[in-house]
């Protein structure tokens, strides 16, 4: 038997209260007052998660740490990079709140108050959110819709802002910036982490976010700001580009219209709005660095941080090893078989029938020791899974599958693989990609996901060739593994237990496509 429903949840542009956010925390509907408090203030997901916490321990954001006196004098004094660099001091702010702020304060606001924050480094490990459109869904989670000013859109969390056209665009103009050149003592380079911020696409694509970066001198971020009316998310078209880079000593520099591109089909053009710049304010912040620090404490502060983003990096890595090997020991005996299907017949009852609704056709079929799923879309945005009512729901289990892309996908974005823990609206993802990547998505509520998109030497990249995908799961700790090597842990206190099965999605019209599943395998203890 297997069990699937559809559900569309639409969500309009209705005011949101204080009051609303504290009477859902008041029942126990955390992720719903995310959602609202996103809603609202129209932040990211971070920082709303953070901000609800506060709340539900009883805290109050408060703004005590800003000297708001010497933010408005600055603005006043038409000095808005320097008020933008000292609030992101004070409070620890990534460059686009900071921005935000001061914009706000220009404009004759009220000034948000910021969130009680650690202080950090100008580069960080971020995360990301984005949007896209047209996500359909069929047999077991359908994605929710949201409808915003007429535009159809998904949010969800984390999609790899890299793929965009405008990356390349602000990467190659901030690489072909003399100032930039300067300000870093060299050519830069992406840095390492994550790109973090957003695209929309729904009849054109706007974008915003921050790229890392990095050159001799130390390390930065590009902030993104680009809209586009004629090019896709992956295209790189013209995009009408806003970017500012900060260096590794907090000065921001404008890349406009003059920064050149290597690429002949991408036009640089800054036409969005943003505060005017001064033009005398790189050569300032050049000559104040000059003045205040000598050539030799530089290089050593270039060293000090150097080893420490690798110190971080080789700690977050044992960290890692350490959670895989204790579910690996945990999970050792476990011996409780909850499925497992050959497909040699069709026992548990997997969906056969052909699926079409105009915009995908879909023909499952069990057949020569495979579940083959022939997919024909006519659009992209589909995703779809497929939970086996003979499974279970579990919180601890070890679920396995070879997963082949048979033929076929050239031209989208096809990942499959597993679902796990799926119940309503919430679950978890563990795929490949046809471009060779592995993906980890976590969906909550309505339209809140958490997405990775890695690389790994262990897929097989041979055309046509068979991966034994795996997911541990104990507790809110998830280890996955492809063809039995550990290639991502995860920590995920929001997914409770739920069913297990089959997933494929496409991000965006492209080819048919052949999936096949084989020796599906759960168990737990």
């Amino acid at each position: 038997m297997v069990t699937f429903a559809q559900n569309v949840v639409s969500m309009g542009s209705a005011s949101v209260s204080m009051e609303q956010i504290q009477a859902e925390l008041a029942e126990g509907h955390k992720i719903e007052a995310i959602k609202l408090y996103r809603q609202m203030t129209g932040q990211g997901l971070k920082e709303a998660k953070d901000a609800v916490e506060r709340m539900e321990a009883g805290e109050v954001a408060g703004g005590d740490e800003v000297n708001w006196s010497e933010i408005r004098n600055l603005i006043a004094a038409d000095q808005e990079l320097e008020a933008i660099k000292r609030y992101r001091e004070m409070t620890g702010a990534d460059l686009k709140e900071a921005k935000d702020v001061v914009d706000a304060l220009a404009a004759g606001k009220a000034a948000p108050r910021p969130a009680k924050r650690a202080p950090q480094p100008v580069f960080q490990k971020p995360r990301q959110t984005a949007t896209r459109p047209n996500r359909v869904g069929w047999l077991g989670c359908l994605l929710p819709l949201l409808f915003s000013g007429g535009i159809l859109g998904v949010i969800f969390w984390g999609w790899p802002l890299s793929t965009s056209g405008s990356f390349n665009q602000a990467l190659e103009a901030a690489q072909n910036d003399a100032r930039v050149t300067q300000a870093f003592g060299g050519r830069v380079e992406r840095g390492l982490g994550f790109v973090t911020g957003e695209i929309s696409c729904g009849g054109g694509c706007s974008a915003n976010y921050t790229i890392p970066i990095q050159g001799p001198r130390g390390v930065g971020e590009i902030w993104v700001r680009s809209d586009s009316t004629n090019a896709g998310l992956f295209d790189e078209g013209i995009w009408r580009l806003d970017a500012r880079v900060t260096a590794p000593d907090g000065e921001v520099i404008a890349l406009g219209p003059t920064s050149s591109t290597s690429n002949p089909n991408v036009t640089v053009i800054s036409t969005l709005s943003a505060p005017e710049i001064d033009a005398t304010a790189g050569a300032k912040a050049r000559a104040t660095r000059e003045a205040e620090a000598t050539v030799t404490a530089q290089a050593a502060q270039r060293t000090a941080t150097a080893e420490a983003e690798v110190g971080v990096q080789r700690t977050a890595t044992a960290q890692a090893q350490a959670t895989a090997q204790v579910l690996l020991n945990a999970q050792a005996n476990w011996q409780t078989q909850l499925i497992s299907d050959t497909f040699n017949s069709n026992a548990n009852g997997w969906p056969t029938q052909r699926f079409d609704d105009g915009s995908l056709v879909l023909i499952p079929t069990v057949e020569d020791g495979l579940y083959r799923w022939d997919i024909r879309p006519a659009s992209g945005g589909h995703y779809w899974n497929i939970l086996p009512g003979a499974v279970p729901a579990a919180t601890d289990f070890v679920a396995s599958v070879d997963v082949r892309l048979a033929s076929g996908g050239e031209g989208g974005v096809y990942v499959y693989g597993l679902a796990f823990r799926a119940e309503g609206q919430d679950y978890g993802f563990f795929g490949l990609t046809n471009t060779g990547n592995f993906r980890v998505l976590g969906v909550y509520g309505s339209a809140i996901y958490q997405f990775y998109d890695f690389k790994s030497k262990a897929i097989n990249q041979t055309p046509g060739a068979v991966n034994r995908l795996t997911v541990r799961a104990l507790g809110d700790n998830f280890a996955f593994e492809i063809n039995g090597q550990t290639v991502f842990v995860w920590h995920q206190p929001d997914l409770n237990d739920g069913r297990i099965g089959l997933g494929a999605d496409i991000g965006r019209e492209g080819a048919d496509a052949v999936i096949e599943f084989d020796n599906f395998e759960v168990t737990g203890p």
